[in-house]
């Protein structure tokens, strides 16, 4: 059940551990995309979709991603950052003005209450 390599747990296309119906293994724990906040939030948010399917008893639709899509954004000190869109580094100053400024206390209440996530509404209504 667990990838040697990485000692992650491993997961289908369906965000299941291989041979269990029940088990969903999701984020850092999992081995299908780095771990990374985005990659969890991201899986988080299909499998929010399909618990209706899997408590009705149909099929789960795959977790279908861009392997080559890179996102990360990392301040360093006060004043400066850096990070990786895609292929595209974005300049030192967007990374302050969108993450370093603040880091993230700005939006605190409304991540609490879920009102916010990465991409807009935490939870899919």
């Amino acid at each position: 059940m667990r990838n040697t390599a990485s000692g992650s747990l491993k997961q289908g296309a369906d965000l299941r551990a291989p041979g269990y119906a029940n088990i969903f293994v999701l984020g850092d724990a999992g081995d299908l995309q780095p771990p990374q906040a985005v990659n969890a939030d991201t899986q988080t948010r299909h499998l929010m979709t399909q618990l209706h399917s899997y408590f009705g008893g149909e099929p789960i639709k795959p977790y279908v991603f861009d392997p080559e899509k890179t996102q990360m954004a990392l301040t360093i000190g006060r004043d400066r950052g850096t990070g990786q869109i895609g292929s595209w580094q974005p300049w030192s100053l967007l990374i302050w003005f969108l993450k370093g400024r603040h880091l993230g206390t700005n939006n605190a209440g409304e991540y609490a209450k879920g009102d916010a996530g990465t991409m807009g509404k935490a939870w899919p209504k």
